[in-house]
């Protein structure tokens, strides 16, 4: 048996693995589906289906306007902080930065934190969301 060999199966069985976590993804979210289906049948939890039916047009209208600007500004700070701070070297630390300060996660305090520019995209965060 080869190196080659061996990391083919590495692979192989990382691959299945994505297969099943996105299987028991899909899985959970049939289950979750149907239990929100199922709180209709007593009139006291068909109160929260309901209120899901009539919000479900304005939380829609809420991502798309939120997802595009979330996106924006993650790019944003991704171009002008990605270099300076490791919060922002990539675009996924920077939408994860974002989601963080999206849920009033103020991890950003300290000295190294206090450049112009992330105070400066940070009020801009704060001003759009």
């Amino acid at each position: 048996i080869t190196f080659f060999q061996v990391q083919q199966e590495v692979l192989d069985t990382v691959n299945m693995e994505q297969v099943r976590q996105l299987l028991v993804c899909a899985l959970v979210l049939v289950l979750v589906g149907r239990f929100v289906m199922f709180f209709r049948v007593h009139p006291r939890t068909a109160v929260v289906t309901s209120a899901l039916a009539t919000a479900a047009d304005d939380v829609w209208h809420l991502i798309i306007v939120f997802a595009p600007v979330v996106m924006g500004l993650a790019w944003l700070g991704n171009f002008a902080l990605g270099s300076m701070e490791a919060d922002f070297a990539t675009l996924y630390a920077s939408l994860y930065t974002s989601f963080r300060l999206f849920l009033s996660d103020f991890f950003f305090v300290g000295p190294e934190r206090e450049r112009a520019k992330s105070v400066v995209w940070y009020m801009i965060f704060a001003g759009a969301v």
